[in-house]
Parts: structure tokens; C-alpha cells; sequence
């Protein structure tokens, strides 16, 4: 789990400035948490 985090969270760190970055790729993040979860 913690490493889907990384992958999702790392983009953003290089593009801290892009808000829509930051939104697409929590929105993955949160795709990956909700297929785990069932």
C-alpha cells in the first residue's frame, strides 16, 4: 500500500506548482486505496 502511495505521490512532488497534477494523481491514489479496500 505504501509503495502505490509513492508511485502516486511522486509525480507531484516534481510538479509541486501543478495543483491539477496533485488532483489527478490523488484521484488515482484514491482508485488504488478503493480497489485494495475491495
Amino acid at each position: 500500500m505504501i509503495d502505490v502511495y509513492n508511485r502516486a505521490y511522486q509525480p507531484t512532488a516534481e510538479n509541486s506548482s501543478n495543483s491539477t497534477s496533485f488532483d489527478h494523481n490523488l484521484g488515482i491514489l484514491v482508485s488504488h486505496l478503493t480497489s485494495l479496500a475491495t
